[in-house]
């Protein structure tokens, strides 16, 4: 009898044994160790949230690849990844281990699309082996996209240095894809250096499979068709700040399709030299709708839950101090700016100094609750003394306005020990922000004799310093002559604006281009257009094309320029005052790319409507993006290019309002 109750005993232990091997064999975040080396398969799949968007993972001949789909949608084609350096070619990797997780994150902006942010996605970290180097690749799929990016480290945990050879990040688009993007078109650099790049050219429309070798600067706007079916995608790049790298652009590379490259306009000489462990900025592309294009945070949901910067001795602050890094000192506001309304630079430095004048702009816009007065180029020459100055910002801040003045990136911020001289003085003096130009490319040394940056760092490192030592001093920030944002925002929260953009400092931008903003360039951060109230030339855009943009480009300092007169007359102030520039939510109500956009952005229990068109014709707005109940709509259109005429009209969720533009119109709403 002992030995019959022993051998089902042995029995029993022997099916729990099986069974939990089969269950471990199941278990999908325990992946084979040794994938096959199937070129046709995918050995790992990645889906959205959702379940929408599909990333496949290949492993075949030491070699990755991988592709996209959104539902039946191919969006990436088969792409080749990876990065190759002077210690490690990463061209025959082993395959080590992956894992895989599920993160929702949330986070509150201080500026931006969505004041607060939730979303979640699926991750896969895929490890990789050649010779003493491991390499990860770490892939994201979101509802409204995926992203990737790579670790290198050393298998031993040791640090080192190394030099990136290539980056071999490609995306093969299928062939019928239609392709919206900015070339790079670089210039010799104005201090004397190597070529620079500064985003300030135009979006074109170009068809994937006629593309040359042509350079496209991020992001690229692209769009598919599968039947009836059409999704548009939004390649980009985030969180390359400490990074030890530089911004990249994109270049048709044959049939292998569009292969990330080093941004031409960093001077031929550019470091790529870096240290392990390393990680490289993410490679973002948003997937959906023209409505995922305009709506989604994914460039800066990447961060994650980061914290805003803080100093290395922050735990040695007093708690004054710490209080600095709350970022609760920042604010985001509506801004006027003189400099475009004179011609030439010296009648245009003049005005800047000209503090009469700077003050008939700070009673002008104090009345309409606007938050900032930009000083250009010659704020400090000409009239200026230190008491006549202190006295026009005390006097602007006895108003409620407060002052941003202009300066050089490189003669007034040459070095992180002279940069916190300047801004150490500067905000004794009252200055609460700075309009900091002339970047004059992106991610790499500064190759002028005369300007050379100290320790030879990157562009990247000198944005960077600059942020830092801004905060310390309590200063908001918008970049000129810069690069593209990448989400930094998320870490720096008071850099508020940014150019990179062809703007009105142009002063006859097609509104073509202002209708492809919104989906390209304004989609991944703020947008410093600077339109003027009254456009400048007849036969460009109306007076309610400027008032859209004011929604269609979102910004936390969105900045007119024009005189102090048209500040405080005209049809359109009613819209104009207290211009929210924070948003609870953000809809794309309608669009036809390049022909026209409407955008409806909401400020507590208003909602904000802006319009731009390049074309002349009737526009249908269905308002189910509101509520339930009964709301008053207040209407600015088209009357003639420097005016606009004004009505009401009570709506609800169901009502579908027919509105006429002008080419080069528009029109705004306030809805409450």
């Amino acid at each position: 009898m002992k030995n019959t109750k022993r051998f089902w005993a042995l029995c029993v232990l022997a099916v729990v044994f099986l069974l939990t091997f089969a269950l471990a064999a199941c278990d999908t975040d325990t992946p084979d160790p040794t994938p096959p080396d199937n070129k046709d398969k995918p050995n790992w799949t990645l889906t959205s949230p959702d379940g929408k968007i599909t990333l496949d993972v290949y492993f075949a001949k030491g070699q990755i690849a991988y592709s996209v789909a959104k539902g039946d949608v191919t969006v990436v084609e088969k792409s080749n990844i990876g990065m190759a350096t002077d210690k490690c070619e990463f061209v025959d990797l082993t395959f080590v281990e992956s894992q895989t997780d599920s993160k929702t994150i949330s986070y509150t902006n201080v500026s931006g699309k969505t004041k607060q942010v939730t979303t979640s996605f699926k991750q896969n970290i895929l490890t990789f082996a050649e010779g003493d180097y491991m390499l990860d690749v770490v892939f994201r799929a979101y509802n409204d996209g995926y992203a990737f990016r790579y670790n290198i480290r050393k298998a031993d945990g040791t640090e080192g240095d190394f030099t990136v050879t290539d980056e071999l990040t490609h995306f093969a688009l299928p062939g019928n894809a239609k392709t919206y993007a900015m070339a790079v078109v670089t210039i010799v650099g104005l201090l004397g250096g190597d070529e620079y790049y500064s985003y300030e050219d135009k979006y074109q429309y170009r068809s994937y499979k006629n593309l040359t070798n042509e350079q496209l600067g991020f992001p690229v706007l692209y769009s598919v068709k599968s039947g009836d079916d059409e999704v548009y995608s939004l390649i980009t790049e985030a969180d390359i700040y400490g990074r030890e790298y530089h911004g990249s652009a994109l270049q048709a590379d044959g049939t292998d399709g569009l292969k990330t490259i080093h941004m031409p306009a960093c001077g031929s000489e550019a470091s790529m030299s870096a240290s392990y462990p390393f990680t490289s900025p993410w490679r973002v592309a948003v997937v959906g709708g023209p409505d995922t294009m305009v709506e989604s945070t994914l460039v800066e949901d990447v961060y994650d839950e980061i914290e805003p910067w803080k100093p290395d001795d922050y735990d040695s602050l007093s708690e004054e101090e710490k209080q600095i890094y709350t970022y609760d000192w920042v604010k985001p506001g509506a801004a006027a700016w003189s400099y475009l309304n004179f011609d030439g630079d010296p009648a245009k430095q003049a005005a800047q100094s000209n503090y009469e004048l700077q003050r008939q702009y700070v009673d002008a816009i104090a009345d309409l609750g606007w938050t900032w007065l930009v000083l250009d180029a010659g704020w400090d020459t000409g009239s200026f003394t230190e008491k006549v100055f202190v006295d026009f910002v005390q006097y602007a801040n006895a108003k409620g306005v407060h002052i941003m003045v202009w300066a050089d990136s490189y003669s007034s911020f040459y070095t992180r020990t002279q940069t916190s001289a300047t801004l150490a003085k500067w905000a004794k003096w009252g200055i609460e922000g700075v309009k900091i130009d002339f970047f004059d490319g992106q991610g790499a040394p500064y190759l002028s004799d005369k300007w050379k940056l100290e320790s030879q760092q990157s562009l990247d490192d000198h944005y960077e310093m600059f942020y830092q030592e801004a905060a310390k001093y309590k200063m908001v920030v918008d970049c000129h002559g810069c690069n593209k944002p990448t989400g930094e925002r998320r870490q720096y929260p008071h850099v508020i604006n940014r150019e990179a953009v062809r703007g009105n400092e142009f002063k006859s931008v097609d509104s073509k281009q202002t209708a492809y903003l919104p989906f390209t360039r304004s989609s991944i951060g703020p947008t410093d257009f600077t339109p003027a109230i009254i456009p400048y030339l007849s036969g460009t855009v109306t007076v309610a094309h400027n008032m859209g943009l004011a929604v269609t480009l979102e910004s936390g300092m969105p900045t007119f320029s024009d005189m102090p007169d048209h500040f405080t007359s005209g049809e359109y102030l009613d819209f104009y005052r207290n211009l929210p520039v924070v948003w609870d939510e953000t809809k794309l109500v309608t669009a036809d790319l390049g022909d026209y956009v409407v955008i409806a952005r909401r400020s507590g229990n208003k909602w904000y409507v802006g319009c731009t068109a390049s074309y002349a014709g009737t526009i249908d707005v269905d308002l189910s993006f509101l509520g339930e109940g009964n709301f008053a709509a207040r209407i600015w259109q088209d009357s003639e290019y420097n005016k606009v005429s004004q009505s009401s009209q009570s709506v609800t969720s169901a009502s579908k309002l027919s509105l006429t533009v002008q080419k080069g119109g528009g029109f705004t709403m306030i809805i409450e």
